[in-house]
C-alpha cells in the first residue's frame, strides 16, 4: 500500500512548483536547482527528492500550468460572462505560453519522450477552449461558428514569431482583438 504523501511535502511541492514557474519565467532555462531551492526557502535535496531532474521539473510545471488552466475556467464560468470567461481564459493561455516558451530546452525531452502526456495536455485545453466558445456562442456574446483551434493557433502563432520580450504584450493585446472580433460580428 502506497502512503499517502504528509502535508507538509504537499506543500513543499507545490512551492517548489511555484517558485519554478516564477524562476523559469524570469530566468528562462537558465535558471539553476540551487537558484529554486534558495528562491523557495527549502533546501535543495527537498527539491531533488520531488523531481530528480530539470526535465522532471519542467514537467511537473507545465502539467500544473495546465491544471491551473482547467480549474481557472471553471472559475471564469462560473463568474464572468461567458465572453468574459473566455477572453480571461485567453489571457491566462498567453501566461501559459510564457512558462512553457521560457522552459523550451527544458520541456524539448518531455514532449520527445512522453508524446501521449503532451497530447493529452493538449487536447484537455482543446476541450476547454471549445467550451468556452461553445458557450459564448450559445449566449449570443460571439458570432457563431468560431474554431476554438483557430484562437490558439493565433497564440502560439505569435509567442514562436516573435523573438523579443514584447511578445506578450502582442499577444494579450490579440486576445482582445480577437474578442472584439468575435463580438462585432456577433451584433
Amino acid at each position: 500500500m502506497q502512503k499517502k504523501p504528509r502535508a507538509d511535502a504537499i506543500r513543499n511541492r507545490e512551492r517548489l512548483l511555484e517558485i519554478a514557474r516564477e524562476s523559469f519565467a524570469e530566468m528562462g532555462d537558465a535558471v539553476t536547482f540551487d537558484e529554486i531551492a534558495s528562491r523557495s526557502g527549502l533546501g535543495v535535496g527537498t527539491l531533488y527528492r520531488h523531481f530528480p531532474n530539470r526535465e522532471a521539473l519542467a514537467e511537473a510545471v507545465y502539467l500544473a500550468e495546465h491544471q491551473r488552466l482547467v480549474e481557472a475556467a471553471k472559475e471564469f464560468e462560473a463568474t464572468l460572462s461567458p465572453v468574459e470567461a473566455l477572453r480571461a481564459w485567453l489571457r491566462m493561455f498567453v501566461e501559459l505560453l510564457a512558462t512553457k516558451r521560457a522552459m523550451k530546452e527544458s520541456l524539448n525531452a518531455f514532449f520527445d519522450q512522453k508524446p501521449d502526456v503532451y497530447s493529452a495536455v493538449r487536447n484537455l485545453a482543446g476541450e476547454t477552449i471549445s467550451r468556452l466558445v461553445k458557450s459564448a456562442e450559445e449566449a449570443r456574446e460571439i458570432k457563431p461558428g468560431i474554431d476554438p483551434t483557430d484562437l490558439l493557433r493565433a497564440l502560439v502563432g505569435i509567442s514562436t514569431a516573435s523573438t523579443g520580450p514584447e511578445w506578450r504584450d502582442s499577444a494579450l493585446k490579440m486576445v482582445d482583438l480577437l474578442v472584439a472580433g468575435m463580438v462585432a460580428e456577433a451584433r
